[in-house]
């Protein structure tokens, strides 16, 4: 529950099994979901909330969702929107356990005699090959650049 998710899956056909309900509720039906929702079930359709990364109440430091419309493709001029950049990283980091390497480009994960993950080569900033042996290795990727057609 670290990132926080915010909907309400009791109408919705399709979720997957849940020990606990989401940790908050949906956010407020918007105008949108006010014409749309009654229009689908006039056709048979079963509309339902979807969960979202998005804070619709105060949760783990961070306020709600202020609806500003703004969410796909800015940043969150609130806070409410749930990414790793604003949840589990500034968490590992404030441990003292996390080190965040930017700009660094992976160039393979070394296994143990069990297959097991036990370090990553990579090249820093400075395109110098580096090796960092590690308990856990986790592996996360992303696109820095968009492609050039975009």
């Amino acid at each position: 529950m670290e990132i926080g998710v915010s909907g309400d899956q009791g109408n919705d056909p399709f979720k997957a099994p849940r020990r606990r309900p989401l940790p908050m509720p949906p956010l407020p039906d918007g105008t949108e979901t006010q014409i749309l929702k009654p229009a689908a079930q006039r056709l048979g359709w079963h509309p339902f909330y979807i969960p979202m990364l998005r804070n619709s109440v105060p949760y783990n430091g961070r306020s709600g969702c202020m609806r500003c419309r703004w969410c796909c493709g800015f940043a969150c001029e609130c806070d409410a929107k749930c990414g790793t950049q604003n949840t589990v990283i500034p968490a590992a980091l404030a441990t003292g356990h996390c080190e965040l390497r930017t700009r660094s480009l992976v160039a393979g994960i070394l296994l143990d005699a069990k297959g097991r993950a036990r370090a990553v080569e990579y090249f820093d900033e400075r395109n110098r090959r580096r090796t960092q042996t590690a308990d856990l290795v986790v592996v996360s990727g992303g696109r820095s650049n968009p492609p050039a057609c975009c």
